[in-house]
């Protein structure tokens, strides 16, 4: 399974149950179909005008703003994702998808999962 496939089903798992991968908009990226959420994925460390630009497009369309990540977030971008409510989620070798900060938490915490 892709990378955004995965994204796909978490975000669905999360309570986005209408998630899907947007085909051609970006060369990497998924959203939610309403814009409830917005999500992009990248396979490399994100820095923080990556997630500055997220969070903009979220907060203008009223949604939840989420990163996926192998490589994870350089520490000034993690910082930022805490200060905007950027949920942070990490793909790991091994095909699992974690959460890596509160509101990624509070998403997971918001459909009873662990």
């Amino acid at each position: 399974m892709e990378a955004e496939e995965l994204a796909v089903e978490w975000l669905r798992w999360v309570g986005f149950r209408d998630a899907r991968r947007l085909a051609d908009a970006t060369p990497e990226g998924i959203a939610g179909t309403d814009v409830r959420a917005v999500a992009a994925f990248n396979p490399l460390p994100l820095e923080p005008s990556d997630l500055a630009a997220l969070s903009r497009w979220a907060t203008r369309h009223g949604a939840a703003a989420i990163s996926f990540a192998f490589a994870g977030w350089t520490t000034d971008a993690y910082e930022l994702a805490e200060r905007l409510d950027v949920a942070l989620v990490r793909f790991t070798f091994a095909g699992n998808v974690e959460a890596s900060n509160a509101a990624s938490r509070n998403l997971v915490a918001a459909r009873g999962g662990a």
